[in-house]
């Protein structure tokens, strides 16, 4: 399926089609519709003749790093009567306010309209008398916030050591597991309360909490685990009958699971990354999992059907067998940084859809269209030229090391070096795979 529906693609194919770019902004006083030229709609009404060009409006993948790139799109407003003047001199906060550009026509109605761009008023010049330059960028500001924000207080725990204070209550995903390894404990934990003995393990339900461990020793007795509900929020804690005195506690245990509620098993629990990276999104980035049920997707911005296709790819990969995926977070971070790395981590694409969803794609060689033949890739194309382009960062390497990542620990489980010694190229690069199978 592509980006434009049939009715306006059959339209676009008409000898002389009545098409128009239209913007609309939603300020704080409300909606504003532009267009180059006076049009109306039955159902939204009249948009304003004051566009005088639109930007060139383009998406893009990065080819190498599998960065998220933010689309960016610019509109010049006439401004003879001063209206967008007068908003901004009533002191309106305009920045941020929603944006979107869409493919209109009179002959389509609105539900087939082509929405071009998703995103917010970023800002705006004035580079002419009577004119002004407005740019939009999509809606990545919850990406760029600090993430985790739950920190062990005294407000929630009165009796918590000086040294656990501010700590960053973790997220965990996936299997942690030391058992066959180490059997030392591959998550740490953080003693909150020096009265009841009890040592904070991650924030939420966890799936299970399998074998507890003292200074790397296991304990089958002696301890309990807990999901109290704690200043609003969920908590898995391992409780304790006596005092454990200066001892390290650790821990293996599962990650999230897709219920959230104290009654996941093996069977809901969340080993898929692509599931794990979503869940990961709607719960901790797009919203602020506190207690109760999880966020459901559709309150995020994401392209769940992007996320099911790269879930279904990597299970066709392998014969029908599940990928494993897994991330500890106990330090601050941004969303920005853990899609990248996350994209990183599985050679998967990340970009934002026309209407400001974040999506994700695998770039499959073995897929009968990738090639046109070989080597020369062939990309889909949209139907709209140059709406969306692929990026290359084109300086070959002789050397690749890939590190996977054990954040639990701060430390790498192995490292895998790709070489090729008959090349003349004097070039590097390391990858360390922050997410991916945590087994100890």
């Amino acid at each position: 399926m592509g980006l434009l529906s049939t009715a306006m693609k059959t339209e676009l194919q008409t000898a002389n089609p009545s098409v128009f770019v239209l913007l609309e902004i939603d300020f704080p006083s409300g909606t504003k519709r532009y267009s180059k030229y006076g049009v109306s709609s039955a159902t939204l009404g009249p948009y304003e003749s004051r566009v005088v060009s639109f930007g060139r409006l383009g998406r893009s993948a990065s080819s190498r790093d599998n960065t998220l790139q933010i689309p960016q799109a610019q509109a010049v407003l006439a401004d003879e009567d001063y209206q967008f003047a007068k908003i901004l001199g009533r002191g309106e906060r305009i920045q941020n306010s929603a944006v979107r550009i869409k493919l209109a026509s009179a002959n389509v109605s609105t539900s087939n309209w082509y929405t071009a761009f998703t995103g917010r008023l970023l800002s705006w010049t004035n580079p002419a008398q009577c004119q002004w330059t407005l740019t939009f960028r999509a809606k990545d500001l919850p990406l760029t916030a600090q993430r985790p924000t739950t920190t062990i207080t005294k407000y929630d725990w009165p009796d918590a050591p000086t040294d656990s204070l501010n700590s960053y209550v973790p997220i965990v995903y996936g299997r942690h597991d030391s058992s066959g390894e180490t059997n030392t404990g591959a998550l740490p934990t953080i003693y909150v309360d020096n009265v009841g003995f009890r040592y904070v393990v991650s924030i939420g339900y966890m799936t299970s909490v399998d074998r507890v461990y003292k200074d790397g020793t296991r304990q089958t007795t002696g301890f309990s685990i807990t999901n109290p509900l704690v200043g609003g929020r969920r908590w898995t804690v391992i409780d304790f009958t006596s005092d454990q005195g200066t001892s390290s506690i650790t821990c293996d245990g599962l990650g999230y699971g897709t219920a959230g509620d104290g009654t996941d098993t093996n069977t809901t629990f969340m080993a898929d990354p692509s599931d794990q990276l979503k869940h990961f999104l709607v719960n901790f980035i797009f919203n602020e999992y506190q207690s109760g049920a999880w966020f459901a997707d559709s309150t995020a911005p994401i392209d769940t059907t992007s996320f099911a296709a790269v879930k279904t790819f990597w299970a066709t990969r392998a014969a029908g067998g599940p990928y494993v995926g897994g991330r500890y977070i106990a330090e601050q971070t941004t969303g920005m940084a853990e899609l990248n790395n996350w994209c990183k981590s599985y050679e998967i694409r990340c970009y934002y859809t026309p209407s400001g969803n974040v999506a994700i794609k695998a770039d499959d060689p073995n897929s009968p269209t990738a090639y046109i033949s070989d080597p020369w890739i062939r990309y889909p194309q949209d139907e709209l030229e140059n709406s969306f382009r692929q990026t290359y960062d084109e300086e070959p390497l002789n050397l690749v090391t890939s590190q996977y990542s054990n954040q639990a620990t701060g430390s790498y489980f192995f490292s895998q070096i790709v070489s090729d010694p008959l090349s003349s190229i004097d070039a590097s690069e390391t990858i360390s795979m922050i997410w991916g199978p945590h087994f100890e």
